[in-house]
């Protein structure tokens, strides 16, 4: 009898547990109610995928344009030392506009220039001509852009072992780097035209060190150059007020007192007109101004330098004015 209860017991909690174990399998094996599905987001329209692209083309484009536009990174870093001493005297700085200008130079004499002018650039460390006698002639370039031109240029220079100021905007630097690097291993002085070659009068005291600076920095890039002695305002426009930032940063300011309308690309005239123009204009002491965009500038130069070397003139870097 004992026996027969323990085997019913047995048997009924086996097929207790038995029901147990299925009913927990079925439990596991049914779906949670409790887990969120995560929903795919829902397809685009034709036109909205459209209207995706044009946008993403113009972002790139404003991109693109943008990063053309801006100027290199200025460090800022003190200024160099001013080497000429600033004027003691208290008279005021005038921001008022000049254009510089001249009655033209003949028969080997030097130019008519405003006593104005000549007091302010006194006053401000500027120069237009070397008066310490001699036949000296300094010949510089103004370089706002290149236009094919100055490889023939320095090769003529080379040739005849002439030295030369070539003063570059900061667009020059960055489009011409193996150009200016060949100026400077040719040994020729690289000087500073303003990064966007703005009228320096009609901009802010600190767009006018920025316009400087930016390309001093750009040059350090290029060529190591960490220095720039020499500066020319744009189209000869300037205040004693921009002539004063330069001096003050310790850039000496280089007019001219020999140029003519050379700039002008679609008005050359062959090279004959440019040996024409400038050689009565030739003055001891000159510091001569050409631009290197003209075709008759290029080709009338050997000439030019021949012809002068014949009358005795002998060609100086602006290192070595006054001496």
């Amino acid at each position: 009898m004992g026996k027969k209860v323990t085997i019913s017991i047995m048997a009924l909690a086996f097929i207790i547990a038995s029901f147990a174990f299925v009913y927990l399998n079925a439990a596991k094996s049914k779906p949670t109610t409790t887990k969120k599905t995560i929903e795919p987001p829902p397809l685009l329209s034709k036109e909205e995928i459209k209207n995706y692209k044009i946008q993403d083309k113009e972002e790139q484009v404003i991109m693109k344009a943008a990063k053309k536009s801006l100027a290199p990174e200025v460090k800022q870093v003190p200024p160099p030392v001013v080497t000429t001493p600033a004027p003691t005297d208290s008279q005021p700085v005038s921001s008022k506009r000049l254009n510089w200008g001249y009655k033209i130079s003949a028969n080997g004499n030097p130019p008519g220039v405003n006593e104005n002018y000549k007091s302010i650039l006194r006053r401000f460390n500027g120069i237009y001509l070397d008066k310490s006698g001699g036949n000296s002639l300094y010949l510089t370039f103004d370089e706002g852009y290149e236009n094919g031109f100055t490889p023939a240029i320095l090769d003529v220079l080379k040739n005849h072992q002439v030295p030369a100021a070539f003063f570059v905007t900061g667009t020059y630097v960055t489009n011409n780097a193996t150009l200016v690097k060949r100026m400077d291993q040719e040994g020729h002085i690289i000087a500073n035209h303003t990064w966007h070659h703005y009228n320096l009068s009609d901009i802010s005291v600190e767009d006018v060190k920025t316009e400087l600076d930016y390309v001093k920095n750009e040059l350090a890039k290029v060529i190591g150059q960490k220095e720039i002695r020499y500066m020319r305002p744009p189209t000869g426009a300037f205040s004693e007020l921009s002539l004063d930032i330069a001096n003050k940063m310790g850039y000496q300011t280089v007019f001219w007192s020999v140029a003519y309308k050379d700039w002008v690309t679609t008005e050359q005239k062959g090279s004959q007109h440019a040996y024409d123009t400038v050689m009565p204009q030739i003055h001891p002491g000159a510091i001569i101004l050409l631009h290197a965009v003209s075709k008759d500038n290029a080709e009338a130069l050997d000439k030019i330098i021949t012809d002068l070397k014949a009358q005795g003139y002998i060609f100086k870097s602006l290192d070595q004015y006054g001496k």
